[in-house]
């Protein structure tokens, strides 16, 4: 039995009762008592029809777009339609939207909080929110419902940008999106701007056309929203901000963890990349040395086949992945190092990074020389941000970035993030550049430019154990310039130091990349060969002799034999059985005496057989 044949039979009763009842006692005032009786019992019928009209409604509503817990107290109290706006004030309604906005939804839901609230204050389930997001530059779907949510296939996002606060038909609706928008009469549009960023809010309806004066009479409801997403978007770029500060004290502290440079700018590149970090695509970086840049370390790959598949591991590493270095190939690596721009042959270049300026754009239609742009395009450098480095007002390189895979744009936003990061780093490698540089000046003999005593006496220490732990090959040679004293004597010191200087080269020229030559004093020479047996060392050694001995050197018509001329010893860990370093090095320098003492120009290595 419904509420309306209750309601009619609870009246027939009461009617009948009270007429009888004045019958009966033929009473004036019963008559008054009864009109007031059935008087409240009117109002109390209208109240529970009105009740049921409330309800009707937020079922519909609910049935369409679920209500969530943060907003359901609001839904039950605040749903304008014909009932409620007799017990319910505009301005106390829209002040219940603000604090429900502002204070109860929280920042993950404001969105679906904002559609709620609007669909319950004009009595439709059809809305839409838009966000243009700067840092993808792209206009994002970021809550929708009802009839509303077949705008996801979108057709012409950018001409969006052009509305504003406005009444669009459905056949205008249907130009910027796709979907049947036929069952809509009419759809509002509010736009509200924050920062950068831009939003829109599409109401539409199946009951009402709407116009223009929907935006005068709740001018004040628009501000409310204005308002809300202005503190929704500042919460949101400080929240952005206090990630990327994180991000940026955890690169910094690993960086400072490290001596290496290339270990220091391997972490730089790699938060640049990786998917936790800045997720650019790929990230070189060349170290500026007077009017030269030159290639010091990247992160990335060369092809789009290496890309996907090095990026699908990168994305879930985490950003400590410096302490075990990525299976990158080895080609972009190869290639950064063998690559290098002479500022003098490119002004665009070189205004870049004395101006400290950054620079963004495609590669067919940058200014930079023709030589700087073939170097690019080895990378496959197409569209790409170039920023300089700089510390202390000292430029010390050049860092270039791209998106060259997954094609995201460079926006704005994106290049400041890049620069804060930049210049949160900087300094720490500038630091490291001045202690490579104070390393090098301990470390580098000023005259031959080759590692000096002390570096030989680190390094041998180093690769000795290294050898006896791991059970590797180690050899040693030792070289000694035959009559060096007399040359001095015979041309003065002036052409020593020249003497020491082109022999030096040629020691270097017919080395290998992974042997470490040094000056151990005077004109005595060494060389450390790691993992290099006592064969090896001796057919290294007898290279540079030869190579020595064919070599036109200036003078040396003066040496007694007409010939300027060296000797050698060598000797090998495994064969020398030597239980420290000293005893190696003394191996090698019984086997550099016995080439003295027979004849010199020649190589002997540790243990002597016999003489030659």
């Amino acid at each position: 039995m419904n509420l309306k044949k209750i309601t009619t039979f609870i009246f027939t009763l009461f009617v009948i009762s009270n007429i009888l009842f004045i019958i009966t006692h033929y009473h004036f005032l019963l008559l008054i008592e009864f009109l007031l009786s059935f008087s409240i019992f009117i109002l109390l019928v209208y109240v529970i029809h009105s009740s049921q009209n409330i309800n009707t409604s937020i079922k519909e509503i609910t049935e369409n777009y679920p209500i969530s817990k943060t907003s359901y107290f609001f839904s039950e109290f605040s749903n304008i339609n014909k009932s409620i706006r007799k017990f319910v004030s505009q301005e106390k309604l829209f002040e219940a939207i603000h604090l429900n906005l502002t204070k109860k939804s929280t920042f993950d839901n404001y969105y679906p909080s904002l559609i709620e609230n609007i669909s319950l204050v004009f009595n439709s389930p059809h809305l839409a929110f838009l966000l243009y997001d700067p840092d993808l530059d792209q206009i994002l779907f970021v809550s929708e419902n009802g009839l509303l949510k077949k705008t996801s296939s979108q057709l012409n996002f950018r001409s969006i940008f052009s509305l504003n606060n406005q009444i669009l038909t459905p056949a205008k609706f249907s130009e910027y999106f796709e979907g049947d928008f036929s069952k809509l009469k009419g759809i509002s549009l509010i736009t509200m701007n924050s920062l950068d960023y831009k939003g829109f809010l599409f109401l539409g309806s199946t009951v009402q056309k709407f116009d223009n004066h929907i935006f005068t009479q709740y001018s004040s409801l628009i501000l409310e929203i204005q308002s809300s997403f202005n503190l929704h978007i500042n919460q949101k770029v400080l929240k952005n901000k206090i990630n990327e500060l994180n991000l940026l004290n955890k690169l910094t502290t690993l960086m400072e963890k490290h001596r290496d440079i290339d270990e220091a700018i391997h972490i730089f590149l790699t938060y640049i990349t990786a998917g936790e970090g800045l997720g650019f695509n790929r990230a070189l970086f060349f170290r500026k040395n007077k009017n030269f840049l030159f290639g010091q370390n990247s992160v990335g790959v060369l092809s789009k086949k290496e890309a996907f598949k090095i990026w699908e591991g990168l994305e879930e590493c985490p950003l400590d992945l410096y302490q075990k270095k990525p299976n990158v190939s080895s080609t972009i690596q190869s290639l950064t190092k063998s690559t290098s721009f002479n500022l003098h042959h490119d002004s665009k270049l070189k205004e870049i990074i004395s101006t400290n300026s950054i620079w963004h754009g495609d590669i067919d239609n940058c200014p930079f020389s023709e030589k700087s742009k073939k170097a690019f395009k080895k990378f496959n450098l197409k569209n790409f941000i170039l920023l300089p480095m700089s510390s202390y007002n000292e430029s010390i390189g050049l860092l270039i970035v791209d998106n060259a895979f997954d094609n995201k744009k460079l926006t704005t936003n994106r290049i400041k993030s890049l620069q804060s990061f930049s210049n949160g780093t900087s300094s720490i490698i500038h630091n490291f550049i001045l202690y490579n540089k104070v390393k090098e000046i301990a470390t580098v003999d000023k005259l031959t430019s080759l590692h000096n005593r002390r570096f030989f006496d680190e390094k041998l220490t180093e690769e000795f154990n290294k050898a006896q732990r791991k059970e590797l090959e180690l050899s040693l040679i030792i070289i000694d310039i035959d009559y060096f004293k007399n040359y001095n004597d015979q041309n003065g010191h002036i052409a020593g130091d020249t003497l020491l200087e082109t022999i030096s080269k040629l020691f270097l020229s017919n080395s290998r990349k992974t042997d470490f030559v040094c000056r151990y004093g005077g004109e005595e020479f060494t060389l450390i060969l790691a993992d290099t047996n006592l064969d090896g060392a001796f057919k290294l050694a007898e290279k540079i002799r030869n190579a020595v001995d064919c070599n036109v050197f200036p003078f040396e018509e003066t040496q007694p034999n007409k010939n300027l001329t060296i000797s050698l010893g060598v000797v090998s860990l495994s064969v020398s059985k030597s239980k420290t370093i000293k005893e190696l090095v003394s191996c090698a320098d019984e086997a550099l005496y016995y080439s003295k003492e027979n004849g010199r120009n020649k190589v002997t290595s540790y243990p002597i057989k016999s003489k030659t």
